[in-house]
Order: C-alpha cells, then structure tokens, then sequence
C-alpha cells in the first residue's frame, strides 16, 4: 500500500542492499516489519473490532501475532499453508487463540469457519472485519473419509475437490450469517485466493497455463469477487488489473 512504487524502484537498484520486508513467499516467516500499519489499525479508528482466523504467514514469533497487528480476536496457527488438518499437537506451530497456544480437535477448515461464524454473531450489531484464511486447499491432502468421492481414479485429486467442499461450504456458512444477521447489503464481502491450483495437489487450472508457483496465469490469476449490495452493482466485471494490496487503499476509500 504506502510507499509502493518507492518500493517497487528500491528492488530493481542494482546493490544487494534491501529494506526490511517480504520479498518472496518463502521470506513470509521473517514477519512483516512492526511499523507497517495494517487493516484493522486503521479500522479501529472508526470503531471496528477485527478478528483473524485460519493461516497467519505474516511472522512465527509472538510479537507478529495477529493481535500485535490491529486484531482484536485471534484464532490461528503462526506459519505456513503446510499444517496438519486433523493433528493439532505440532508444537512448532500451534494454533493460537489470542496469544496462548490451545489444544484443539476437529478438521481444521471446519474450525476455522466455527470460530469466524461465532466472531460473526458476537458482533453482529457494530462494525466489524473478519478476516478468513483458510489454508485449504494446501498440502497436505487431508480430508474426511466419507466426503471423499473415489471417482477419478487420481487419490491425491479426489481428497484435494473433498478438500475444497468444505472450502466452499464455510465460505457460503460465512456468507449465510451475514444474511441472517440482516447486514448482507452493507457489508463489504471479498472472496480471493493466493495463488493458482498447485501440481502438487493435482490441481486443474485450465484454461489458463501452469501451476502454483509460476508465473503463467495459472500461477497468478486467481478468482478475486466482491459485493457489496448497497454500493456495487452485481454481474459486472473489472478489467483492470488488481491485486490483493490494492483492498486497503479501496477499502477505507
């Protein structure tokens, strides 16, 4: 957001020298520098209160946590996408609620929806900005038993669309709350992924060329729909180029 095309022309001089920051997917354990003023930061002047749920890759140590970061509720694990969706024990990466590792059960991606869905109701009658993201469908390939449709003859593809079933339905749980609630048209509502399908998961980007991790469209075009009933027209379409940097600006725009 600030200070992006400084940024930008910093990377291309020709020394080694470099500011702190992320620079590369693999470099997202480093944590994003503490002077760097996020979302809910700026949300909170209004009055909002903000939660984060599911993958935080923005730093492993407890002062990057989510709730050092402008979050008021914090149900996450500190890393990246790879975390076991039944096995909660990893030591190295816990899940977190707030600050305090907890134990847990359950299948990961459900969880991560029960917790944004309870966010939801608590604070339903103020303000407030849930951010969701889901590790789903990242490696590993874990889903349950019976949602697995043995169909393809492919194993890793079969758990990888059972995977992305319980993807979709916690999005459309979120999306059915904020209906319930009666504040669907004055919420602002952002659906987006990462990054394309991986070949590690057997993914199926067609029509677009390549995988997660390359520079191809299929790498780098992902879906990205928003609504927002009371102030955007549904059915359209957007041409020009976006990216996920570019919610914030928009956003308190």
């Amino acid at each position: 957001h600030k200070g992006r095309l400084s940024s930008v022309n910093f990377i291309l001089r020709a020394d080694s020298t470099r500011t702190p920051g992320i620079y590369t997917a693999g470099e997202g354990g480093s944590g994003l520098p503490l002077d760097e003023v996020f979302l809910p930061e700026y949300l909170k002047r209004a009055g909002y209160v903000s939660g984060a749920f599911g993958k935080w890759h923005m730093g492993l140590t407890l002062e990057y946590n989510a709730v050092n970061r402008g979050f008021d509720e914090f149900y996450r694990f500190m890393g990246r996408g790879a975390h076991d969706y039944f096995d909660f024990s990893d030591s190295e990466h816990p899940i977190y609620r707030g600050l305090e590792p907890i134990e847990e059960k359950g299948y990961l991606t459900n969880r991560i929806t029960e917790e944004a869905l309870a966010f939801i109701e608590m604070h339903k009658e103020r303000p407030f900005f849930a951010y969701v993201a889901y590790n789903a469908v990242h490696a590993p390939p874990q889903a349950p038993e019976e949602d697995v449709k043995h169909e393809t003859g492919d194993e890793t593809r079969d758990v990888l669309t059972a995977m992305l079933l319980h993807l979709d339905n916690g999005v459309g749980q979120i999306a059915s709350a904020i209906k319930d609630a009666g504040i669907w048209d004055d919420t602002l509502f952002i659906f987006l992924t990462d990054n394309g399908g991986s070949g590690v998961m057997h993914a199926n980007n067609a029509p677009l060329r390549g995988f997660k991790q390359q520079d191809y469209e299929g790498g780098i075009r992902v879906p990205f729909f928003v609504s927002w009933p009371k102030r955007l027209e549904g059915g359209t379409t957007c041409d020009v180029p976006v990216m996920s940097i570019d919610i914030l600006p928009t956003a308190l725009a």
